[in-house]
């Protein structure tokens, strides 16, 4: 059997297809290898399992064992191909990955790092053409291997921009807590950045179109680390950053997404005690 390999229920007619299918779990959701066998009517093993009922293809990342050399460099993720031993081929699932969007096959990412715990990581498509490179095989055996490089679909919230939303419906869209300005989802490669008009301690402004976001970190100097530090990588890994602005408690306006527009600079502020502090600035614009 191949761990990247198609085994099990398959080979529907298209009379039988599911269109616009979609799994019956959120983005962020862990799940049994039973439970994703049951949403995709696809086979129970396998990295790369295809079922042309729901014309999808499921893909697991599977970091408890060790043979593909799968990688995420920034938002990018290089999935290695179907094939254990000696070269790899671009047929069977390799040929459905490479060719997915032109046959309209959705194409779905698990990834697990522990034993049968998968987190579904939603939607993928490939970020660029599939290449070749040198990995070992099942026998330790160096072979070509074919890797395909793909990306998350954007996370769409179900609101649109402009809408004012209360928390409640924010950390149920995007999986974040419900205090803080700067709240990374634990479901979704985001983070949700709130403005808040209404509290006075950060010193926010726009300019030009540019928001000088002020960090996170009410007492003493602020670091870059943790939200921070999150913050100040989101290009470099692929977060992408979700605004809202409060004018009124408990109203929040959704301004969509944007990016840092620049490096981060220190400037001095007040803290919670009213004493001067370094802050960390985060020179944002709107997508």
């Amino acid at each position: 059997m191949d761990e990247k390999g198609e085994i099990g229920v398959k080979g529907m007619s298209d009379n039988n297809l599911i269109t616009d299918f979609k799994p019956p779990f959120k983005v962020g959701k862990i799940v049994t290898n039973m439970d994703i066998y049951k949403a995709f009517k696809c086979g129970n093993a396998g990295g790369m399992r295809y079922f042309t009922s729901t014309n999808t293809l499921v893909l697991m990342l599977d970091h408890t064992k060790s043979l593909y050399n799968d990688v995420w460099q920034g938002d990018i993720l290089h999935y290695t191909g179907m094939g254990q031993n000696e070269d790899q081929t671009l047929t069977r699932e390799n040929k459905t990955l490479a060719e997915a969007a032109k046959r309209g096959i959705t194409v779905h990412l698990f990834e697990a790092f522990k034993k049968k715990a998968y987190t579904y990581r939603g939607e993928v498509v490939l970020a660029g053409k599939p290449y070749q490179e040198k990995q070992n095989d099942k026998n330790d055996r160096l072979r070509n291997v074919w890797i395909f490089p793909l990306k998350l679909v954007k996370f769409k919230p179900p609101f649109e921009v402009g809408s004012t939303v209360p928390i409640s419906t924010i950390c149920d869209a995007f999986g974040c807590s419900n205090c803080g300005g700067i709240r990374s989802s634990h479901k979704t490669k985001t983070v949700v950045l709130i403005q808040d008009y209404v509290k006075s301690l950060y010193k926010d402004s726009w300019k030009n179109g540019i928001i000088h976001y002020v960090g996170s970190g009410r007492h003493g100097d602020q670091s870059l680390g943790g939200k921070n530090k999150r913050l100040a990588e989101s290009k470099t890994n692929g977060y992408e950053l979700h605004f809202f602005e409060v004018f009124k408690k408990g109203s929040y306006t959704y301004k969509g997404v944007v990016e840092l527009a620049g490096d981060p600079y220190q400037m001095v502020q007040d803290d919670d005690d009213g004493k001067p502090r370094k802050v960390w600035i985060f020179p944002l614009r709107c997508v």
